[in-house]
């Protein structure tokens, strides 16, 4: 997943680090919810002829890119808010944060 050679941030633009293994990774009711979702999904299958699968499976597909495209732009957009939010907590004097 990670080359150890290159700086987290270069892996994270290059593509090395996918939002989804991230999010999914060890999350037992992602799991769970997937295999009820596969589950149902080959029992509808099983009821379409040729044209209706191949409709099926360009909607599908559609909405795995959609999906993916709205999952990449939520990841990129944390990582954005997170370090906006380093950079401003640097700005904070040392006893402001003692004081809360």
């Amino acid at each position: 997943m990670k080359d150890e050679s290159t700086s987290l941030l270069d892996n994270i633009f290059n593509g090395q680090y996918s939002p989804i293994e991230v999010i999914t990774h060890n999350y037992p009711e992602y799991e769970e919810a997937m295999k009820v979702l596969i589950d149902s999904e080959s029992e509808l299958i099983k009821t379409f002829n040729e044209k209706q699968n191949e409709m099926y499976e360009t909607y599908h597909n559609d909405m795995m890119s959609k999906q993916t495209a709205l999952i990449n732009r939520a990841f990129a957009m944390g990582v954005k808010f997170g370090l906006q939010m380093s950079e401003e907590l640097k700005n904070i004097p040392s006893a402001s944060r003692l004081d809360r």
